[in-house]
């Protein structure tokens, strides 16, 4: 976790319209798992991908382009909304917002024939054939499966913290926000190693 010092300026570009909105399910999202299996004439699909971040829609787009049958399980949890603007990401020279970038990516899946639901894998077993996949009271068969789950930040209580994390002045990943960051103080929040390395990472 990175944090700039009072009196740090943040730069005016971290407030464009659309940073800090915190969460998106986007409209092209079915609601359950149950949706899903009953509009299937066939409980098969080629490929389950668990997650709905910038990795698991990536993969989901590529498959479909392959012209496989792809079924994409989210819970819309993905740590990109949280990012206020990222200017790392290839192609969007002037910075988007993660749920901006998360939305884009959703509908070019979308394109290409992507189902996505909104729900949660409870279970993943492996079969003959595959996997079966438990996501809510349905069964999802599947020849292929992708976990593209991310990870999720364990976050200390501090007072302001949702508000910083909107305004991009604490940010998780200094590869991705570190050059934003340039000559400004920083402080670094974390576990005795994990701060040591973040911080040493920093000065180069």
């Amino acid at each position: 976790m990175l944090a700039a010092a009072p009196g740090s300026r943040i730069p005016d570009r971290l407030a464009k319209s659309g940073a800090g909105t915190s969460r998106a399910t986007g409209n092209c999202l079915l609601a359950t798992a149950e949706e899903f299996m009953a509009s299937l004439q066939s409980e098969n699909v080629d490929a389950l991908i668990i997650g709905g971040g910038p990795g698991g829609l990536t993969a989901a787009i590529y498959l479909a382009r392959y012209r496989r049958r792809v079924l994409l399980v989210d819970s819309s949890e993905s740590r990109a909304a949280l990012i206020p603007e990222t200017y790392n990401y290839p192609g969007f020279a002037d910075g988007i917002a993660g749920v901006g970038l998360l939305d884009a990516l959703r509908q070019q899946a979308k394109t290409y024939g992507v189902t996505m639901i909104h729900d949660r894998v409870a279970a993943l077993q492996k079969t003959e054939v595959g996997f079966a996949a438990t996501c809510g009271k349905a069964e999802i068969l599947t020849k292929r499966a992708i976990l593209a789950t991310g990870l999720v930040d364990r976050n200390v209580s501090i007072p302001g913290l949702k508000q910083a994390i909107d305004h991009g002045s604490i940010r998780y990943c200094p590869i991705c926000d570190g050059y934003e960051a340039s000559d400004m103080r920083i402080g670094v929040l974390g576990s005795v190693e994990e701060a040591r390395s973040k911080a040493l990472f920093l000065r180069t």
